[in-house]
This record gives structure tokens, C-alpha cells and sequence, in this order.
């Protein structure tokens, strides 16, 4: 089944036919277009959550436009008119681009991994804001190699770094129990 014509309802009083070749999914905001006319955009998210992205955007459009995030697809439709398409396309263009995340692994030579590891957790999620993802540092344990996997960005990777190697130490790190 072809469908040939679709029907937009534009305001209670009027109807517009739109044929299936009028509906785009892109825009080519170099190119003239009408800026009396609204636009419908479909924006593929491929790093972060589209609905989070979604809330951050709308500020940047007017009262007639419309956005519209899809869960399972991570996609965002958004309905404006051309210069705020522009600005939301630059927008998501920053927030979507992710840096790779690099990897560390911090060796001890005289102290068990298990002494240190939740201070060493607890004080990544105390330097790091973790709100911000590409902030974070996330700290794996591997007791087989009696080591810690530091996963994040590097300076804050290097950062943290300095403070392990104080807490490798001969006796490993001292604690008393009360019987």
C-alpha cells in the first residue's frame, strides 16, 4: 500500500495536503530557505541520551516549535523554523560529540588492592563531578593482579593517579577492629 497524500492539520479552520515527497528528514541549513516556513529535522544522537538533549534544547526554539525524542531509536524530530534549526543542530553537533575515553591501569607493589580500592573510589567520585560523564573516572579492581583500572580523561586520570601512589605503601594501609 503506497500512500500518496498525507493530511497536516494546521489549525482547526484549515487542512493542508502534503505529498510524501515534501516530508524531508534532513536540512541543509547553508542553503536559502524560506525563514517564514517551518521545518521538520530528524537528529540521530549516537552518545548520549536523546530525552536529556532534548530538555537542554528547548530554551533554544520558539513557542510554535515542537521536539519530540525517541527512547527506543535515540533519535530527536524537531519542528522550527530554519535559524533555530541552525542553532539546535550546532548545539547538539557540541553535546554529542564524545571524546574516547582513555585507560589507566595503577599497579601496587606493596599494598592489597581490596585495602584501598573504596577510598580510592570514594575519592574519584569527591575530585570528579559526576554529573557530567565525561568527568567522571570510573575505578575497577583486579585483585589477581593486585592492581586498579582507572577508565575516564586522562588529566583526570593523572590527577587521581598521584594520590594512589601515596597510598602504596609498605604495611598497606593500617586498620583496627575493636573486639
Amino acid at each position: 500500500m503506497k500512500i500518496v497524500k498525507k493530511m497536516l492539520i494546521v489549525s482547526l479552520l484549515s487542512v493542508v495536503s502534503l505529498s510524501a515527497k515534501d516530508i524531508k528528514s534532513t536540512i541543509d541549513v547553508n542553503s536559502t530557505i524560506s525563514t517564514k516556513e517551518m521545518k521538520t529535522v530528524f537528529f540521530p544522537i549516537k552518545h548520549y541520551h536523546s530525552a536529556v538533549i532534548r530538555t537542554k534544547i528547548r530554551p533554544l526554539l520558539g513557542r510554535e516549535a515542537k521536539v519530540i525524542s525517541f527512547k527506543f531509536n535515540n533519535m530527536l524530530v524537531v519542528r522550527a523554523y530554519p535559524q533555530s534549526i541552525k542553532r539546535v543542530q550546532e548545539v547538539i553537533k557540541k553535546i554529542d560529540s564524545v571524546k574516547p575515553l582513555d585507560t589507566t591501569v595503577v599497579k601496587f607493589k606493596k599494598t592489597p588492592v581490596q585495602d584501598v580500592y573504596q577510598e580510592i573510589k570514594a575519592m574519584s567520585k569527591a575530585l570528579f563531578h559526576q554529573e557530567i560523564i565525561g568527568e567522571q573516572v570510573k575505578v575497577i579492581d583486579s585483585n589477581a593482579t593486585n592492581s586498579l583500572i582507572l577508565v575516564g580523561k586522562k588529566e583526570n586520570m593523572d590527577r587521581l593517579v598521584k594520590y594512589i601512589e601515596l597510598l602504596d605503601i609498605d604495611g598497606g594501609v593500617v586498620s583496627k577492629s575493636i573486639d
